[in-house]
């Protein structure tokens, strides 16, 4: 059986992290998850603003979520066999995401979030701003040709919060 500590959380580059690579699994193939610090990115609900240098965590929920606290999804390898396992958000929060916490005074959650759960804002984050979606997260490369390209992420309405709910 696999613990927490067993699923893999780690840094990425932010192209492979948000599927932007050419040649890259898309929809229900798509299954990269871990942590990402770009130096910037859009969030886009029809209203874009940028996030400057933030914590970019990358995850997943379960093809068909259940009503309830917002529970995680990873597929990951368990003695050869592909296994989904499945975690709470505020366990992984305490437990994963407080080990790569920085400097930054951001965080964005790349989670997709079809019920529009309410996410708790772990204690963790202390005064970081976190950045959640509602409904599904698509990520584009906007100029890519550039030094600096422009990484947006789309959904339906991004949330922010430094309270203990949004």
């Amino acid at each position: 059986m696999l613990s927490l500590a067993d699923i893999p959380f780690e840094r990425r580059e932010v192209d492979v992290l948000l599927g932007l690579r050419p040649g890259a699994p898309k929809g229900d193939d798509f299954y990269e998850h871990g942590w990402a610090r770009p130096d910037a990115v859009w969030l886009d609900d029809d209203t874009p603003r940028r996030v400057a240098a933030p914590l970019l965590v990358a995850l997943h929920t379960p093809d068909d979520p259940a009503p309830g606290p917002l529970v995680l999804e990873f597929w990951v390898d368990d003695g050869g066999d592909e296994v989904a396992a499945q975690v709470p958000w505020a366990r992984f929060a305490r437990e994963r995401l407080a080990a790569v916490l920085g400097s930054e005074r951001d965080v964005v959650l790349a989670l997709c979030n079809p019920l529009h759960v309410p996410i708790e804002v772990p204690a963790v984050l202390g005064g970081r701003t976190l950045h959640v979606a509602d409904g599904d997260v698509t990520a584009w490369l906007d100029e890519p040709q550039g030094a600096h390209p422009r990484i947006r992420l789309t959904a339906t309405r991004w949330r922010t919060a430094r309270a203990d709910r949004l």
